[in-house]
């Protein structure tokens, strides 16, 4: 074959393999968007998955390279090239088996094509072509130097090049990563210098910082329904944590707005840092800290030293709240908190004679010498901490008793987070499924305590909790054989640590379900749930741990 005629051909099946490649790296993709674009914690992902993810891409090439071999038995007087192309087409068909595969699995939040992700999809497309390109030219030019001794073998070896390459996918998705990253970061980093500068114009801006390992956003909610009564406020939308989600939220902000309240994020320590260094807060609260997201802070003291950046970034006329009820509290109090709030009598602003029952919670609301008997819809010991905390700030920039006294009643729970609904089929649902924290877990099992009729949790169980996450399963599996009467784990490998919580708390372990999907146990769900019944759904998690999995554990299994 001659040179031109092979050049050709290379440049066709390199564009035709990049385009095919380019489908394959959703999940890959997908993933990278779900984990704020950090190339680690994509690593870390693909590492979890124990190569289950890989061992896919290995059996698109595994059976390409199989139906060649077949192909040659079976075609072997029609020559090389004819084999070559039937074992192309082959492997085609296998890349469109496995997309149409992928692409038919329920996704929880769908990948937004955001310009960055076309970009990481340009970058892909011609790092994929220049690799395949650059590697059949090698087989041309080996072929030549060998005096044409591999000729006969090279329309084989264009064929093992494109239908080997779904195994180094992974690397071909990095290295796009790898190359974009600079030119991201510049954009990344001149948003941020956009949305300082923005912000340092408004001078009279009163600006709230909020963060914490769980309820940042239901206290972020709660203290702008209260401000509302006098200030126009501009709050980050829903979790938008990230220093681009509040970039996002800034270039929102009109002279008109009174009040800012930036929700502020991190999985390392710095990143709290980086968040005040923009939005440079007047005010900062702390709704409580947790073991969450210890698989990338490391350890407490870490989460600890991250939260008190907020306090930290405060100048000297700056005010901080911290949730006294919260544990690690005694090691975020200092000078600089202002204000403590507690359940107990040590508060400045606190709430006593608490009731709680399903329907919501009552409780005497005291700021000073002043009480208010006050009834909130949100369920939960934890909603009233949430509420009093919010009411705190909101007293110190001028909203009185009284008018956070008529707002209480009229808080809604955030989206998601132990969100009572109640469906056509007689079914009691608290939505938690936006919680993935320790405490948050146990509140959750506490209010469903309150209800009199049967009690089904459906949890998959908590991550990201580092060397703590298998026996904090184990734990939350204890607390579920306190409350529940039949228990649904989504995760046959994933839940073990909750099961042994079950078993060795003497749970009835008939009444254990498991299942390996969400999906799966979606499709049984109107023969378990009765009429009449409360379910709690604990946890969603993302995408992105769809496909992991914790260390595998000997013990009896009841699965579905």
């Amino acid at each position: 074959m001659d040179y031109q005629t092979y050049n050709i051909i290379a440049i066709v099946l390199s564009v035709l393999n990049a385009i095919c490649l380019s489908f394959m790296a959703y999940k890959f993709v997908h993933t990278y968007q779900l984990n704020n674009y950090h190339m680690t914690r994509l690593v870390n992902w693909f590492r979890r998955t124990n190569g289950k993810y890989w061992s896919r891409l290995f059996l698109v090439s595994v059976l390409s390279l199989a139906g060649l071999l077949v192909a040659n038995v079976l075609f072997a007087s029609h020559g090389k090239g004819v084999l070559s192309y039937i074992g192309l087409a082959f492997y085609f068909s296998m890349v469109i088996w496995f997309v149409v595969g992928e692409a038919s699995v329920p996704k929880k939040k769908p990948i937004v094509f955001t310009n960055r992700i076309r970009r990481l999809y340009v970058t892909l497309f011609v790092v994929v072509a220049l690799a395949t390109y650059g590697l059949m030219m090698a087989v041309y030019g080996a072929s030549m130097i060998g005096g044409g001794e591999l000729g006969s073998l090279e329309a084989h070896l264009r064929f093992v090049i494109v239908g080997l390459s779904p195994i180094i996918l992974p690397l071909y998705v990095l290295v796009a990563i790898f190359i974009n990253f600079p030119f991201e970061e510049i954009r990344r980093k001149m948003y941020i210098s956009t949305a300082t500068k923005k912000l340092q114009k408004y001078t009279n801006l009163i600006k709230i910082g909020i963060t914490g390992s769980y309820a940042k956003t239901s206290v972020k909610n709660i203290l702008k329904a209260m401000l509302s009564v006098r200030y126009k406020v501009l709050a980050s939308k829903g979790s938008y944590n990230t220093p681009l989600g509040n970039v996002m939220t800034i270039s929102k902000l009109k002279p008109s707005h009174d009040v800012l309240i930036a929700e502020m994020g991190a999985r390392n320590v710095g990143q709290i840092k980086e968040l005040c260094d923009m939005v440079r807060p007047n005010i900062g609260i702390i709704t409580g800290i947790t073991g969450q997201h210890l698989e990338t802070f490391g350890t407490i003291d870490n989460i600890i030293k991250c939260k008190r950046e907020l306090f930290d970034s405060l100048d000297d006329s700056g005010v901080a709240f911290v949730n006294g009820d919260s544990e690690y509290a005694d090691r975020l109090i200092d000078d600089r908190v202002e204000t403590v709030v507690s359940g107990g009598d040590d508060g400045v602003v606190r709430a006593k004679n608490v009731t709680i029952d399903k329907n919501g919670s009552q409780f005497d609301l005291v700021i000073g010498d002043d009480v208010r008997r006050v009834r909130t819809s949100m369920l939960g010991k934890h909603n009233v901490s949430n509420i009093v905390l919010a009411s705190a700030v909101a007293h110190r920039l001028g909203i009185t008793i009284d008018e956070i006294a008529l707002v209480i009643p009229t808080l809604k729970a955030t989206e998601h987070r132990l969100e009572l609904r109640h469906n056509t089929n007689g079914i009691t649902v608290i939505d938690d499924t936006f919680n993935a924290n320790i405490t948050g877990s146990r509140a959750s099992l506490e209010v469903l305590g309150y209800f009199d009729s049967r009690r089904i949790i459906v949890t998959p169980g908590l991550v990201e909790l580092g060397d703590r996450e298998e026996v904090e399963n184990y734990n939350l599996g204890v607390e579920i054989s306190k409350v529940c009467d039949l228990v649904v784990l989504i995760g046959t490998i994933r839940t073990q640590p909750i099961y042994r919580g079950l078993e060795d708390a003497g749970y009835d372990m008939d009444n254990v379900l498991v299942y390996d999907t969400l999906n799966e146990a979606k499709q049984d769900f109107s023969a378990i749930f009765r009429v009449g019944d409360t379910v709690l759904l604990e946890n969603d998690l993302p995408d992105d741990y769809s496909e992991v999995e914790m260390p595998k554990k000997k013990g009896k299994r009841t699965s579905k």
